[in-house]
This record gives C-alpha cells, sequence and structure tokens, in this order.
C-alpha cells in the first residue's frame, strides 16, 4: 500500500524507496509554508538510513510503509 498523498507522509515513517528501507527525515508538501518561511513549489520528501546517508524522493508515491512491530518487553 503506497501513499496516496504528500499530506499522509509522517516525519518518522519507515519506508522503502528503491528496495532500500529509509526513515522520513523530512515532508515538503507543495504550496505549504514551513516555520523558516520557506515554500515548497513541490512535493518532495528527504529520507535518511541507518548509517545516516540522506537522499531525496520527489514522488510520494514511489514511497511505501513499512509497518513495523513494537512489542513490549
Amino acid at each position: 500500500m503506497n501513499y496516496n498523498s504528500a499530506d499522509s507522509i509522517g516525519i518518522g515513517d519507515h519506508v522503502t524507496y528503491k528496495g532500500t528501507e529509509y526513515c522520513v527525515l523530512i515532508n515538503y508538501v507543495k504550496g505549504d509554508t514551513d516555520r523558516t518561511g520557506y515554500t515548497s513549489p513541490d512535493n518532495w520528501t528527504v529520507l535518511i538510513d541507518d548509517d545516516g546517508n540522506r537522499t531525496t524522493c520527489y514522488d510520494y508515491r514511489q514511497l511505501v510503509p513499512v509497518h513495523k512491530l513494537v512489542q513490549d518487553i
């Protein structure tokens, strides 16, 4: 199941993109203004992997949410 809109992507979501698992670091939605006053002209998402490597996704439909089970020990 992929995301239906860029608005539904949350910071900290775990996703796969091009076969690699990432965590969503920043999600810009077209037309929204962030706290620094930047208004994004497009939808784009900054992803980070477990090693701290960042990559950018410009098509939210390519992101697939990963559902992780959290167990209470």
